[in-house]
């Protein structure tokens, strides 16, 4: 169904973005990004839930999936931010993240009670 691919378009595009930015504050501090094969993993065990969602073909379901996706990212933004020994850059990034996160979170979240 098309009926979400824009939305998922969109998610998809953000969350490349956080990814880009996170990757580029690890660099400027002197890290080495987590690798990509790491990343695809986790991506790919999401892939594989949100695919369970769509084969039962159940739209409550495939929101509902995408969302606990979102708390999951959302979580571990908010650990993040309360680490006290950021420096104000990577926490000036971190919480940019975090609301594009949490923006994303809110509209899968609004989606799916506008669903029941």
């Amino acid at each position: 169904s098309t009926r979400f691919a824009a939305l998922f378009a969109d998610f998809a595009r953000d969350r490349g973005q956080v990814v880009s930015s996170m990757q580029a504050e690890v660099r400027a501090i002197g890290g080495k990004p987590q690798d990509s094969a790491s990343f695809l993993g986790a991506a790919h065990r999401s892939f594989m839930d949100l695919k369970q969602a769509f084969t039962g073909k159940n739209d409550k379901a495939i929101i509902e999936e995408v969302e606990r996706g979102e708390d999951h990212i959302k979580a571990k933004f908010e650990i993040a931010l309360k680490d006290a020994d950021l420096a104000p850059a990577t926490r000036s990034i971190i919480r940019d993240a975090f609301t594009s996160v949490k923006a994303g979170h809110d509209q899968a979240s609004a989606l799916k009670h506008s669903l029941v």
